[in-house]
C-alpha cells in the first residue's frame, strides 16, 4: 500500500482517494511498459541472489542487510544514475525482497532454481554427442561360429594334402637344395 502511495507522488502514510488508485496503477503500467531495453534488460538478473550480490545460502538477515545496502545505492534520489534506469533496478530490488524475505516464497524460488539448473545440465547431456571410441567388448564364440571355423580349418587342411600330392604325383620337387653360399 505504501509503495502505490509512493508510486502516486505522496508520501508514506498519506492516503490516496479509492477514486485515484485505478488512475495510479494505469499510469504506472503504461510507465513501465514504456521503458527503454536498457532498463528493462536492468531487470532480468540471473537470480535474485545475484541482484541482491548474494550467495544462495545467505540468511534472513544478510538478505535485509543487502536489499538495504543496495536500496540505498540504486534509489532514484539518491543515485547518479539514469532516472529510469535507477527507478527500474530499486523496482527488481524490491521484488527481490519480496521473494527472498518471505521464508515459503524462498522455499519456492529456491526448488524452482534447482529444477532450472537440473533441466540445464540434461539438455547440456542431450546434445552433447561424443563418438564411441570403446573397442567393442570380447565375448564367447558360439557353437555356429566354432561349427564354422572347424570347416574352414577342415577345408585349408584338404586344399593344402590336394595340393601337395597333385604336385608330387606330378614329380615336381617341391624341396630344392638351395645353391651354396660363396
Amino acid at each position: 500500500m505504501e509503495l502505490l502511495q509512493l508510486m502516486a507522488g505522496g508520501l508514506p502514510g498519506q492516503l490516496v482517494p479509492e477514486c485515484c488508485w485505478a488512475q495510479i496503477k494505469r499510469r504506472n503500467i503504461t510507465r513501465i511498459a514504456s521503458r527503454s531495453t536498457a532498463a528493462r534488460l536492468a531487470l532480468v538478473p540471473a537470480s535474485l541472489y545475484a541482484l541482491l550480490e548474494l550467495p544462495q545460502e545467505a540468511s534472513n538477515e544478510q538478505v535485509r542487510q543487502a536489499f538495504r545496502n543496495l536500496s540505498k545505492r540504486f534509489h532514484p534520489d539518491t543515485t547518479e544514475l539514469p532516472p529510469e534506469l535507477a527507478a527500474a533496478r530499486f523496482q527488481a530490488l524490491q521484488e527481490a525482497m519480496v521473494v527472498l524475505g518471505d521464508p515459503e516464497k524462498r522455499r519456492l524460488y529456491d526448488a524452482s532454481l534447482r529444477a532450472a539448473e537440473l533441466n540445464q545440465q540434461r539438455l547440456a547431456q542431450r546434445f552433447s554427442w561424443k563418438p564411441n571410441t570403446d573397442p567393442p567388448p570380447r565375448r564367447d564364440l558360439s557353437g555356429g561360429e566354432w561349427f564354422a571355423l572347424v570347416l574352414l580349418a577342415l577345408a585349408l587342411g584338404f586344399s593344402l594334402i590336394l595340393g601337395v600330392g597333385l604336385a608330387w604325383w606330378r614329380g615336381v620337387d617341391l624341396l630344392q637344395e638351395a645353391p651354396p653360399l660363396l
